[in-house]
């Protein structure tokens, strides 16, 4: 298996700015602040986004930072596969407003 990257990934990640990154990431964040808890494609939904591996992609971000996490739960996709439920380890930093401003 070869570990590098097809042209298309490639692309496409050279084509994300810091800007449009951190703007997703505040979007998923404010999902789960009304969500709570929610899989990557739960979360797509809520934010009526057809790329639900963009959710993925960012979800590995934010759990990296520590700002989500797997509380251990897995819920079923539409395509009836597990997939794990992610939630925000403190929700009260983003409500408080120091992750926003």
């Amino acid at each position: 298996m070869s570990n590098t990257l097809p042209q298309t990934s490639y692309d496409a990640h050279k084509s994300m700015t810091d800007d449009i990154i951190e703007n997703h990431h505040k979007k998923i964040i404010e999902a789960l602040l009304f969500l709570k808890k929610a899989t990557y494609e739960e979360i797509a939904t809520y934010l009526n986004w057809d790329d639900k591996n963009r959710v993925s992609r960012r979800l590995i971000e934010l759990e990296r930072d520590q700002v989500v996490y797997k509380p251990g739960e897995k819920r079923p996709t539409k395509s009836k596969r597990q997939a794990f439920v992610y939630s925000l380890y403190a929700d009260d930093k983003y409500t408080q407003g120091s992750f926003f401003d």
